[in-house]
């Protein structure tokens, strides 16, 4: 139990760190001419391989915990309204269920495993 918690918490930051910082210090790092295109390929490309990713190793480790992926949509939510603009709520949608769709690949490629 104390493991899933842990690694719980290392994806959450994990998610928090790509949702707020990344788009937050793109302009400081890069110039501003770039910063757009890094945040919108963040937002399209970077995000979603991340939702999947941490929804496939997560339940790899820990086995299938629901709450996981819908708490990679709830921490999204904020970020449309502080960074970008209510167009982009639907990503919230979208990165939980590719987390979820991690998570259901993990579970297949386990039971495979298995038998």
């Amino acid at each position: 139990m104390k493991k899933t918690k842990l690694q719980f918490i290392l994806f959450m930051l994990g998610s928090i760190v790509l949702f707020y910082l990344m788009p937050t210090i793109a302009p400081l790092m890069i110039s501003r001419d770039m910063s757009l295109p890094f945040v919108i390929l963040t937002l399209v490309i970077v995000n979603p391989i991340y939702s999947f990713l941490s929804g496939y190793i997560f339940t790899k480790s820990n086995g299938f915990k629901w709450y996981y992926s819908l708490m990679i949509g709830i921490i999204f939510i904020p970020a449309v309204f502080i960074i970008y603009n209510s167009s982009a709520a639907v990503y919230a949608i979208v990165y939980s269920v590719l987390s979820y769709l991690g998570c259901l690949i993990s579970i297949v490629t386990m039971k495979l495993k298995n038998n």
